[in-house]
């Protein structure tokens, strides 16, 4: 899975733009900019991930009817071992030692 990237459409939604994964239903993020919401995207599919989801192959958005106004962004899946390692997070707090 490493260097696939999924098509994400990013448009703009009231005072906030939306970026929403093309491949994976439900699976979408907001953001103040663009690009904060392509940066929010990118998370959400490490969430995804981590929920157990299988990721499906990226699919190739060809046309799309409101480019003028839209766009499509590639966003970068995560690697395997990334998400674990975000998903372990810090060691609890051991109450015994203090």
């Amino acid at each position: 899975m490493q260097d696939e990237r999924y098509p994400a459409h990013v448009r703009r939604q009231g005072a906030l733009y939306e970026a929403k994964l093309v491949d994976l239903p439900n699976c979408l993020a907001y953001g103040p900019t663009a690009r904060e919401a392509e940066l929010r995207a990118e998370a959400a599919l490490v969430i995804y991930l981590r929920a157990g989801f299988r990721m499906p192959p990226p699919s190739l958005v060809r046309n799309h009817p409101n480019l003028s106004h839209d766009y499509i962004a590639y966003l970068r899946a995560p690697s395997r071992e990334a998400t674990i390692a975000t998903a372990v997070g810090p060691a609890p707090l051991d109450r015994a030692a203090v």
